[in-house]
């Protein structure tokens, strides 16, 4: 796998770390025990809970969309970013 590639892969990787931990974020509030409390008022702390989580989400949609974009530009310009040369093709007949 060359660096791009790699790149890539490590990107999307973020951006599924991301996504999941901005789902655990937001479930990992317990107004009983205290665990997560940031505010007096429990509708409070759901709600900034649930904005930091979207945003953490977000990011994560972010990373994998500038991966995609990273790989699309890959593909379409492999001797600009990819470290492997270009394949050359022969056909088995000359065409007119």
């Amino acid at each position: 796998m060359n660096g791009v590639k790699g790149w890539v892969v490590t990107l999307y990787v973020v951006a599924v770390g991301l996504a999941a931990y901005g789902v655990f974020y937001m479930l990992a509030y317990d107004s009983e025990s205290g665990v997560g409390t940031l505010v007096g008022g429990d509708a409070y702390n759901y709600i900034i809970i649930a904005v930091r989580g979207v945003g953490v989400i977000c990011t994560g949609v972010v990373v994998a969309l500038i991966a995609t974009g990273v790989a699309v530009y890959d593909a379409r310009n492999p001797r600009s970013v990819s470290d492997e040369p270009p394949v050359k093709v022969s056909l088995p007949y000359a065409p007119d």
